[in-house]
């Protein structure tokens, strides 16, 4: 209770830019601010105690309210491994007008991804190589939209008899006419099949209570495809 110090602010060069004197109240504590300098080195700052033989290190960065962001339009249709797929992406400013005319750098990366784990639990987990696609840069519409057209390239060094899914990640950076850059991502699901086909019944339930089977047929991307059902019930 009672002792006095000094707090030292140190900038990211380590050099001191800043000190307040301090005293501890009832409870040992203190409190104090210090205004940040302008116009120098952003980076890890720290503050110090020195007779106390206490630091602590933060981070100043420059913050700039972003103007405008980057999404995608869900992609819907039906497709298959080695078919041309195009994504929908659009840099909206949130002042509601369109960013038209910006740069566009996207890649595309391949991931393997396994859904049925009985294929292969006698050979074990298979090992498939994530890989780039393709990339290139292109420019907004004037309505801010840009379309990323890529062949959903299967991985060859896995079985297809293990029903594998491809998520093909797509990531573009828009940098509009300021310099502002934003960055937008995502994911885009092929497999050598074109639906899903989810069927919602009980394993076990009464033999009375078996009125209605809910089926239902997505693509690979969980988006609602209308299709032709067959059912047997046996």
């Amino acid at each position: 209770t009672g002792m006095a110090t000094t707090v030292y602010l140190y900038n990211a060069n380590q050099e001191k830019a800043d000190s307040i004197s301090v005293t501890t109240n009832e409870y040992g504590s203190y409190s104090g601010k210090f205004k940040l300098p302008e116009g120098v080195l952003n980076g890890e700052f720290y503050i110090a105690d020195e007779t106390l033989n206490g630091t602590s290190y933060f981070s100043v960065e420059e913050y700039k309210r972003p103007k405008f962001y980057v999404e995608y339009e869900t992609v819907k249709g039906t497709y298959t491994v080695n078919d041309s797929i195009t994504v929908k992406g659009n840099a909206k400013a949130f002042a509601g007008n369109n960013i038209d005319g910006a740069k566009v750098t996207y890649r595309v990366q391949r991931i393997a991804r396994y859904i049925y784990p009985w294929l292969y639990r006698k050979i074990g987990y298979p090992r498939g190589s994530n890989a780039e696609i393709t990339h290139g840069e292109l420019k907004t519409n004037a309505d801010g939209s840009f379309n990323i057209t890529f062949k959903a390239i299967p991985d060859a060094s896995v079985s297809r008899e293990l029903e594998p899914v491809f998520d093909y990640k797509v990531t573009a950076d828009v940098t509009d006419i300021n310099g502002e850059t934003r960055s937008g991502e995502t994911t885009i699901a092929v497999s050598y099949k074109s639906l899903q086909l989810i069927v919602d019944v009980p394993e076990i339930l009464p033999a009375d209570s078996l009125k209605t089977i809910s089926i239902t047929t997505k693509n690979m991307n969980g988006q609602f495809e209308p299709s032709l059902v067959y059912c047997t019930v046996y």
